[in-house]
């Protein structure tokens, strides 16, 4: 079985050519020789990935399409459990909408067409907002938030996000003038549980989703960062030197739980 397995995530590796893509394939032959996971049910998912039709794979794109079903597999393979694969199967896992539907979340921006996009797009969750650092220290301070999203620029954002970890509330930092591989390195240094950026505001709700199910799992987010993330940093930064010059940190950063 293992060899019959491995062959078949061999070349998968070579039909895909970039580097978030062959990054997840190569998580998934590590999973299949880990002696913590079972193989059958492994190669069933496995399979049932690479083989779905390219109708599907295409929509959204090819390569999107892959890192989000690939990085599905890998989280519902721990829990060794067929019915697992059978959610995985129908696509029936757990929305995003639902995994935030009620949190209490703080949002926190200089600009007011920011908070009200936010505001629409999070109707699930039980808001509120500010648009100055003082505002929002005063909030953070007084209410206990199952996580905040934070500006960087305009509102010291990671003067709040110091609040943040003192409180205990996670942060996820959303930013546009602040979209560098230095503030991604420094959100996470500085204890932030997510970075993002605002040209993918629309997938806010699926971002911090991200935060809880990893939470929920004892995992880091920043695993869910870069798998959803990762081609969309490299085309920003100009490439893939960031994230050869920060390979050790990003190490570091994506084995720690939360």
């Amino acid at each position: 079985m293992y060899s019959a397995f491995s062959s078949l995530i061999h070349s998968s590796y070579h039909r895909f050519s970039f580097f978030w893509d062959r990054i997840l394939i190569s998580q998934c032959w590590v999973r299949l020789f880990s002696k913590d996971e079972h193989p059958g049910l492994f190669a069933l998912a496995f399979i049932h990935v690479l083989h779905e039709p390219l109708s599907q794979k295409l929509n959204g794109g090819l390569t999107g399409y892959h890192e989000n079903r690939i990085y599905r597999l890998t989280y519902s393979i721990k829990c060794l459990n067929f019915s697992k694969l059978d959610n995985f199967m129908d696509g029936s896992q757990m929305k995003p909408e639902k995994v935030i539907d009620g949190k209490y979340v703080l949002i926190v921006d200089d600009e007011q067409d920011i908070l009200d996009v936010l505001v629409e797009l999070l109707d699930m969750c039980r808001l509120d907002t500010a648009s100055s650092f003082s505002e929002a220290k005063k909030l953070l301070e007084e209410n206990q938030y199952d996580i905040a999203v934070l500006d960087i620029m305009g509102v010291d954002g990671y003067e709040l996000l110091k609040i943040s970890n003192s409180r205990n509330i996670p942060a996820l930092m959303l930013t546009a003038h602040a979209l560098s591989s230095d503030n991604l390195k420094r959100s996470a240094e500085e204890g932030a549980a997510y970075y993002a950026p605002k040209d993918k505001i629309n997938d806010i709700v699926s971002f911090l989703a991200d935060v809880f199910e990893s939470i929920d799992e004892g995992k880091s987010p920043w695993i869910r960062v870069f798998n959803r993330l990762g081609r969309f940093f490299d085309q920003r930064f100009h490439g893939t030197d960031w994230r050869e010059e920060q390979k050790e940190f990003i190490d570091e950063i994506i084995s720690r739980g939360y």
